[in-house]
């Protein structure tokens, strides 16, 4: 099997980071796997923002995880069984902002695909990785424009996802594939 399958079939999604920041190398080759995704006519209706500063993700987790409790009481209960970290003790995160579309909904689909060229760079260097869409309600409370800006919001732009990246603390096995989702005519 090739390293491509490999990350491919290995990888899950971490929810126990050991907390600490990746290091610049290794977060700068990710987000240039992100900036290589490709898009809806060559639009990249995308602009990344890597977030390692400890001080900004604490703020972040606390502002987030006071809107969902407000706005997604049943999110934020799972959360709280989880350890009560909207970020798991990941050392990075990375905020796919994406621009307004011309064409409705493919802003999403090109967001789809970067996020996921994230997660599997990640794993192809070792590190943990969890797509994050509970990273919007970062933005969604009463400071959440302040915050969008704190996390290098370009104008026009709304958010599109988050990737958390950090090490792993415990290994998790992949998901196991259903099968019964695949056909072939």
């Amino acid at each position: 099997m090739n390293e491509t399958l490999r990350a491919i079939f290995e990888r899950s999604s971490c929810r126990d980071f050991d907390g600490t920041t990746p290091a610049r190398e290794q977060l700068e080759l990710i987000a240039k796997a992100a900036l290589a995704s490709p898009s809806a006519m060559n639009v990249q209706p995308w602009h990344i923002c890597v977030i390692a500063d400890g001080g900004l993700l604490s703020e972040l987790d606390k502002r987030g995880l006071e809107a969902m409790a407000a706005l997604a009481p049943s999110s934020y209960e799972r959360i709280m069984g989880r350890g009560g970290r909207l970020f798991y003790g990941a050392g990075a995160l990375a905020v796919v902002w994406v621009k307004d579309s011309y064409q409705p909904g493919a802003e999403l689909l090109d967001c789809g695909i970067v996020v996921q060229s994230m997660a599997l760079a990640a794993q192809s260097i070792g590190l943990g990785s969890c797509i994050c869409g509970l990273a919007q309600y970062c933005f969604a409370g009463t400071d959440g424009e302040g915050l969008a800006q704190d996390c290098g919001r370009p104008e026009g732009y709304r958010f599109g996802m988050g990737v958390l990246l950090g090490r792993a603390k415990s290994a998790a096995a992949p998901h196991e594939p259903d099968g019964g989702k695949l056909s072939f005519r």
